[in-house]
């Protein structure tokens, strides 16, 4: 199983997938925006980061001959 990497060092694309969701609520919550719609254009950026970054793990790093968990950072 091929470890992630970037840049020649390992780079933890799990947890950052899940940290970004997770820092995105924390900030959109706190921001003091007038119209709910860019809120709306905020969230919608940072749900298309978090699935183009999950694209790209999945495409780079998934073996479809082996069955299972795949996507474990080590």
């Amino acid at each position: 199983m091929s470890s992630f990497v970037l840049i020649g060092e390992e780079f933890p694309c799990l947890t950052a997938i899940v940290a970004l969701l997770l820092l995105a609520c924390v900030l959109i919550t706190m921001l003091t925006v007038k119209e709910t719609r860019q809120i709306g254009w905020y969230a919608l950026e940072v749900v298309m980061t978090d699935l183009s970054l999950t694209g790209y793990v999945f495409v780079q790093h998934h073996n479809f001959h082996n069955s299972g968990f795949q996507l474990v950072e080590k």
